[in-house]
């Protein structure tokens, strides 16, 4: 499993670019939890909004909610660790992913077990 970030707790804000619908929902303002890895042998970030989302899916066109969101860098070269570091890029352009289930502290993610959502921007809140 990668390290935990080296601002783990970092505040960011993410806004979605494009989730498939006409409307994407505005998130509220999330905690970085800690990086994961993935089945698929990539890194993944893990970030807990402050508080639920209900939106609909754009793939389903039933109501979703939004509580943890995985984010992946979405451009070659993009580093969400860029955030938590010296460097602090004003954006990183994200793949949102939303999880079926919560991520216990140790847990990897199963990307069989979450939705792609949509692309966007994370930045420090």
């Amino acid at each position: 499993m990668h390290d935990l970030l080296p601002d783990e707790g970092l505040r960011i804000r993410i806004e979605i670019d494009e989730d498939g619908t006409t409307t994407p929902p505005h998130l509220p303002l999330a905690t970085l939890l800690r990086a994961l890895d993935g089945t698929d042998g990539k890194k993944y970030f893990l970030a807990k909004l402050d508080k639920p989302v209900e939106c609909i899916r754009a793939k389903t066109g039933q109501p979703w909610t939004l509580t943890e969101l995985v984010l992946t860098n979405y451009f070659k070269g993009g580093n969400i660790e860029n955030l938590t570091t010296g460097k602090r890029e004003f954006f990183v352009f994200v793949k949102l992913l939303n999880p079926e289930r919560s991520i216990g502290p140790n847990g990897r993610l199963d990307l069989s077990k979450a939705a792609y959502f949509g692309l966007g921007r994370a930045m420090i809140a």
